[in-house]
């Protein structure tokens, strides 16, 4: 009856040391997967950032030949104006009279230009 006593505790010392080691594996994958998650969750937010930045130098660069290409087309009456929009310089002619909204293609900011 002692031997039988005796491999029960051990079994069940043995049964619990597992439980917690599952347990704590289980811990462990929960841990690394959220880790994982935070990672990917950054490394998207960095593309979008450097796709926005792309964006921005893009556009730049196709004002600056629509700028060189226009230079007989601003001597024809179209003023032109600088536009404050955070995200990128902005150069939109002025409307010959009243008023007209432009959109920044970057950034999506309407922006309001009027001919006074």
């Amino acid at each position: 009856m002692n031997i039988i006593k005796l491999v029960r505790r051990k079994i069940t010392g043995f049964l619990m040391k597992l439980f917690r080691s599952a347990h704590r594996v289980d811990q462990i994958s929960a841990e690394v997967s959220q880790r994982l998650s935070n990672a990917k969750e950054s490394a998207s937010r960095n593309v979008s950032v450097q796709s926005h930045e792309d964006l921005a130098r893009k556009l730049q660069e196709e004002m600056q030949k629509n700028r060189k290409s226009s230079g007989s087309r601003e001597g024809s009456g179209r003023r032109m104006k600088d536009v404050a929009c955070p995200t990128v310089h902005l150069q939109v002619q002025v409307p010959i009279s009243g008023s007209e909204t432009i959109e920044c293609g970057v950034c999506q900011n309407p922006f309001l230009v009027s001919a006074h």
